[in-house]
């Protein structure tokens, strides 16, 4: 087994080798593509934690382990970081993501990593990834589960408690169009590499418009850069891309459908930090213009770059105006989920 580095170096490379190359060079590491693959997604599933937890500026201090020295020996049982938090917490931290239903680990690993986490004096917590929803529980809780965490297990992670964030509820039956041109430059100051400007971007509840953005001058033109994680979550349900000569639409929704994930009519989930965070994610670019992903934006970070932040009160002032537009959202405060009210301003259902 090589080092990360050299998991890195293959992962930055790949994209010039032929497949023959790629095999024969994962094949003197010992392993194969697709486990060099999994290793990298993890490591980028760990950087995006990361980032959450800088960016929402909850941290005094993060050490971080070397990889490596976990794959030492059998008995050694190291986490990813230790957490010092600036309310004075300070636990080892565990970060995990899986593509699958469930995540879990066995009694026995579970054991042996509290035993280490207990020799240094400090308790140990579990952020999970599970289909890019993020959870974190103490090590009692997943000992309660025998170690085998799912998204029904949300209603006991303690992230949110940890960020000071709550968790929005959104309806089944949203939708967001966007419309982009390739030749125009009169559009809302969004620009998409592979479609052009953005000039529209609609928003719709059960069939119905709730805002419109056109021009740059549109009260809702902020909603559309706030908005990016229910566009993300609305894009991994349903996306459709239409292209007609230089104009792209691009429509994103959640039909309420019935599958074998989801229930008929449940709710989107989506957490406070990921409103904050995904405009960051699209908009943060490098000194080539390529787009940042959470490890480029960890080392802007640390170079004192500034980076794009929203204040929490921008996303809870967007969400109560959306109520007001006629958007039924309710929200999650110390476990308990709360019908959200709106601020009953001037702006009307179906403004433009």
């Amino acid at each position: 087994m090589k080092s990360f580095e050299d998991v890195l170096a293959f992962s930055q490379l790949e994209q010039y080798l032929t497949d023959e190359e790629k095999n024969r060079i994962a094949s003197s590491m010992g392993m194969s593509v697709d486990e060099i693959r999994r290793r990298m997604s993890g490591k980028k599933k760990e950087d995006e934690f990361i980032l959450i937890l800088l960016f929402m500026d909850v941290c005094k201090e993060l050490s971080g382990f070397d990889e490596g020295l976990s794959k030492l020996g059998e008995q050694t049982y190291t986490s990813d970081l230790i957490v010092e938090l600036k309310r004075g917490d300070k636990f080892l931290l565990e970060i995990k993501h899986t593509d699958k239903k469930r995540y879990a680990i066995s009694s026995g690993n579970l054991q042996k990593r509290i035993d280490y986490a207990n020799s240094l004096g400090l308790e140990l917590y579990f952020a999970i990834s599970i289909k890019g929803f993020w959870m974190l529980f103490k090590s009692d809780y997943m000992q309660t589960k025998q170690g085998k965490i799912d998204v029904t297990d949300w209603n006991n992670s303690v992230l949110d408690d940890l960020l000071g964030t709550s968790m929005y509820l959104f309806p089944p039956k949203m939708k967001i169009r966007s419309v982009y041109s390739s030749s125009r430059d009169d559009g809302i100051g969004i620009h998409h590499p592979d479609y052009g400007s953005l000039i529209s971007y609609e928003l719709y509840y059960d069939g119905r418009k709730i805002f419109r953005v056109k021009g740059k001058h549109s009260p809702y033109i902020g909603y559309s850069m706030l908005l990016e994680a229910l566009e993300d979550r609305l894009s991994s349900e349903n996306q459709e891309v239409l292209r007609t000569g230089d104009i792209t639409v691009v429509t994103e929704y959640d039909d309420g459908a019935a599958d074998q994930d989801k229930e008929k009519d449940s709710y989107n989930f989506i957490s406070e930090y990921l409103f904050l965070l995904a405009p960051v994610l699209h908009t943060a670019y490098g000194v080539n213009g390529e787009r940042l992903e959470a490890d480029g934006i960890i080392n802007a970070m640390k170079s004192d770059v500034d980076i794009l932040r929203f204040p929490k009160e921008y996303i809870r002032g967007m969400m109560r105006m959306l109520v007001d537009l006629g958007v039924p959202l309710m929200y999650v405060y110390e476990r308990n989920i709360y019908k959200l009210q709106g601020i009953k301003g001037e702006l009307t259902y179906g403004a433009e």
